[in-house]
């Protein structure tokens, strides 16, 4: 799924050509124009953020080209390199100034660098979440601690000497909290099982949900239902369909008769014959029909 995703960013980013300078001059400026007035107009605003999505995409080529860089330097994936990525891109396209007289890529190269080497360093290839810089560094420093106990002690410490650990490391208990649900193991619901490869922990997890076997009996209990009603007349079939509930409450015979304006006991009667009618009726099953 993820190089399914990659796959088509790629195929995206190709689609769009390279910008000429004066291109990316023009491009440039009407962001400037955007970005740097207080209150802009509507016109002025709707320019800038076209030619801001405009030069993103004419520069993903080079996105993606920095991202494939860093490709084998960290465990991230790669769809989330590319994000920071164009991040960085993006950061690039809003302080660019065309009057300097540089080319927009020579300028984006420090910047999407920059994204990515603290993408590199924020977030968590373990669950691929971005973490602040201080939870990082005190994560890092709580399992640097604990890998010496444990080989110094040949076991992990419990948890009097973790606390003891963590106030070896000088680490806030603020900071503490923050790192700790982080050093708890994370798994991927998406992972093959070790018995199974064709499956993943996700389809373990029962669901509320029915599934399409339920649901398609459940279409088909309906149609069949319709179906015996659409053989009523219109009153049988308000009877019947009031009495047992049908998309609607059951009702007594009274309410029955107050709808058809009739009295309960001709509201008996209609819906006994109807009923006859429906145990006396041969309705053909759907597979049948089908046949």
């Amino acid at each position: 799924m993820a190089s399914d995703a990659v796959s088509l960013w790629l195929r995206g980013a190709g689609r769009h050509r390279l910008l000429t300078p004066s291109e990316e001059i023009e491009l440039g400026q009407q962001i400037q124009a955007w970005r740097s007035t207080p209150d802009p107009s509507p016109q002025v605003t709707a320019a800038g953020q076209r030619a801001r999505e405009k030069m993103l995409n004419g520069n993903l080529r080079l996105v993606a080209s920095m991202a494939k860089k860093y490709k084998d330097r960290t465990q991230i994936p790669f769809e989330d390199l590319l994000q920071v990525a164009s991040i960085g891109c993006l950061t690039a396209i809003d302080k660019f100034d065309p009057s300097k007289g540089y080319k927009f890529s020579t300028y984006a190269f420090h910047w999407i660098r920059q994204a990515i080497t603290r993408g590199m360093e924020t977030i968590d290839p373990g669950c691929g979440s971005r973490l602040p810089v201080h939870t990082l560094q005190a994560t890092a420093l709580v399992k640097r601690a604990v890998a010496e106990f444990t080989a110094t002690h040949r076991r992990g410490p419990n948890s009097d000497e973790l606390a003891s650990l963590v106030r070896d490391t000088g680490i806030s208990r603020d900071c503490w909290d923050a790192a700790l649900p982080w050093l708890r193991p994370t798994a991927s619901l998406n992972a093959p099982l070790p018995h199974n490869p064709e499956l993943t922990q996700q389809d373990l997890i029962a669901s509320d949900c029915p599934s399409p076997e339920d649901e398609l009996l459940a279409a088909e209990l309906r149609e069949g239902v319709a179906r015996l009603l659409g053989s009523l007349n219109p009153r049988e079939a308000t009877a019947v369909a009031m009495r047992y509930g049908i998309q609607c409450p059951p009702a007594e015979l009274g309410a029955i008769g107050a709808a058809l304006g009739i009295s309960s006991e001709r509201a008996r009667q209609i819906l006994a014959k109807g009923m006859r009618k429906l145990r006396d009726r041969n309705v053909p099953a759907p597979a049948e029909e089908a046949a």
